[in-house]
């Protein structure tokens, strides 16, 4: 719970960081997300079940290559903080280009060199950008720094030890990869309205609870393919409970939580604080590309989207642990969730603001025509 709440929480904060120039999620398409996402699990267990191709594999090159670049990313403001600005700012790689800074100047302008030591002002001379991660441009090439070169390093080592490992999975190696992959996948999908956010969540409810208690696809798909695309953790199973157990569920050595456990509902959450609590409570400008978590404080709908979340999954793992039975987890989550928020609003009077909010277009005038901030972004 800990594991997936913190996933959750990084997630939705970092999504302040990310321009706002995204395209919407429409109630349309969240219409559609259940059915995609039937179709690609009902495929993977038909392969599972009646091919021979190795699904597992295919789904591991995928997920920890995507994990990796997540983890880097993930690592990349640690790195720039714990290291010393000279180890921070060296250019441990300069890929291609010319021109520019002390890098360019040194390396003849083209060609692939390391060593050199840029500033901030050299580097943005040199990139076109303002000296921070990676640049490309201005005929400057690509800059690797010091402080990548390690969330790199850092990254693949995670990784390398993961794919390494025989027998069972490592749990904390894939957990790790796993939030990091729903904590960078979760900030990129912004929902259009609270319309559109409601129906996914309502629509992945409805797919939850038909494939979990309506069949055993999603159960058998989640214990045949260890991939980091789940979270884990260990559970103690006697020898003779495993000898004498009929299905793959009731043997495999972990409890699972499939991150669409995680990143749905960071969606929802990363929608309270950058639409309802942004906009609504603190009347900043809906439209802004974003990029400072300071300007973007948690405000009560996200606090009351992140203390559902908990309590939902609290709700569901009290169920398994009773039940024996694995549980759909959206089927606690969703109606948590959406209570928290209309509760709020109605609390705060803003119930109609909040059910009728709809994002304005990138680059939309901020203010409403009354001048009152606090209907920014929503309909008449």
């Amino acid at each position: 719970m800990a594991t997936a709440s913190s996933a959750l929480y990084v997630g939705a904060k970092g999504a302040a960081f990310e321009p706002d120039t995204v395209e919407k999620l429409t109630p349309r398409q969240a219409a559609t997300a259940p059915i995609g996402a039937s179709i690609s699990l009902f495929g993977a267990y038909c392969l599972l079940r009646y091919t021979d191709v190795n699904v597992g594999a295919l789904f591991n090159v995928f997920t920890t290559s995507l994990g990796t670049l997540c983890v880097k990313e993930m690592l990349d403001p640690l790195a720039h903080g714990v290291l010393p600005a000279g180890v921070r700012d060296w250019v441990a790689l300069r890929l291609g280009g010319g021109g520019g800074a002390a890098a360019a100047a040194e390396s003849g302008g083209s060609g692939l060199d390391a060593g050199n030591v840029v500033t901030g002002e050299e580097a943005a001379a040199a990139t076109g950008s303002d000296g921070g991660p990676t640049g490309v441009g201005g005929g400057g090439g690509l800059y690797v720094y010091g402080d990548e070169m390690l969330a790199w390093g850092a990254a693949l080592l995670i990784t390398v030890a993961y794919l390494t490992k025989s027998g069972p999975p490592n749990f904390l190696l894939s957990n790790i990869i796993a939030g990091a992959l729903c904590a960078r996948v979760l900030s990129f999908i912004r929902p259009e309205s609270f319309v559109a956010i409601a129906g996914l969540l309502t629509g992945l409810l409805a797919y939850d609870i038909f494939w979990v208690f309506g069949s055993e696809v999603m159960v058998s798909v989640a214990v045949s393919i260890d991939t980091p695309a789940k979270f884990l953790f260990p559970r103690v199973i006697s020898p003779e409970a495993a000898a004498a157990s009929t299905s793959a569920a009731a043997a495999y050595p972990f409890a699972v939580l499939g991150a669409g456990d995680v990143i749905v509902p960071g969606v929802y959450a990363a929608f309270c604080l950058l639409a309802l609590d942004k906009v609504l409570v603190f009347g900043r400008d809906a439209s802004a590309a974003g990029g400072d978590v300071a300007a973007v404080p948690a405000g009560p709908y996200f606090k009351a989207a992140l203390g559902a979340y908990v309590a939902g999954l609290a709700v569901c793992f009290g169920v398994n642990m009773v039940s024996h039975s694995a549980q759909p987890a959206l089927l606690y989550l969703v109606p948590a969730l959406i209570g928290s928020t209309l509760a709020t609003a109605a609390a705060r009077g803003e119930f109609w603001p909040v059910v009728r909010y709809k994002a304005p277009a990138v680059g939309s005038a901020s203010k409403s025509a009354d001048g009152d901030p606090t209907r920014e972004g929503a309909d008449a």
